[in-house]
């Protein structure tokens, strides 16, 4: 299952791997990741996983496509073979 997370092109934590340094990172530094992806997903509880996953990675394109500044990344952990990827630039 692929899962995907907003972060930003100076915190070195992985959220999937480090999630306690990486927000703490985060929040010290006033980028407010997990509210940004709050604000750009559009889903609800009575979806399946799956889709939840795949409304949280479109919510992160789409705020992604409007970073003019590139702070943002993506990064992508995909469960199905426990393998995390280098972070995505949108």
């Amino acid at each position: 299952m692929r899962e995907t997370m907003l972060s930003t092109v100076d915190n070195p934590y992985n959220p999937f791997s480090d999630f306690d340094k990486w927000f703490q990172y985060d929040v010290v530094h006033n980028y407010n990741c997990l509210g940004i992806m709050a604000a750009n997903t559009y889903s609800s509880n009575e979806y399946g996983e799956g889709r939840i996953l795949e409304d949280i990675e479109q919510g992160i394109d789409d705020f992604l496509k409007n970073d003019i500044l590139g702070l943002y990344i993506k990064v992508v952990h995909d469960t199905d073979i426990s393998t995390v990827t280098e972070p995505a630039h949108i």
